[in-house]
């Protein structure tokens, strides 16, 4: 069944990230090449490291308790804790503490001033059907 992504939602702690319009989440694994002599010419690969990124767009605003929260990590070098929902309703969610790397505040003449925030997983992402 499709879900509609309109109902998503952020949380940062306790407190609802606000004004979020989309959010993005990549989880990936290394593959490492485990090929011998004996694997009959095919490359044979085993797991290796995971990893997960995250990014929110949001409609600009400083007054928003989630939104500054997220401004004073990246300036602090501090980790925050996120709650990623896709449906925004029920418990469906992915969590796991965010590195913020990156700040981007956008402020064009003929529209609304934009940010994005985009963070590296740093731990495990969990994930509560």
């Amino acid at each position: 069944m499709a879900i509609a992504g309109y109902g998503g939602k952020v949380m940062q702690g306790t407190n609802a990230v606000g004004e979020v319009g989309n959010w993005e989440l990549d989880i990936g694994a290394a593959d490492l090449d485990a090929t011998t002599f004996d694997s009959g010419g095919w490359e044979e690969s085993i797991a290796g490291l995971k990893n997960w990124t995250v990014k929110l767009d949001v409609k600009w605003n400083m007054s928003d308790v989630g939104q500054k929260a997220l401004q004073d990590a990246i300036l602090g070098g501090t980790t925050v804790t996120l709650d990623l929902y896709p449906q925004g309703t029920g418990t469906s969610k992915y969590s796991g503490s965010v590195l913020l790397t990156s700040l981007k505040v956008t402020t064009p003449v003929d529209d609304i001033v934009q940010g994005s925030f985009e963070g590296k997983g740093t731990g495990a992402l969990t994930y509560t059907p």
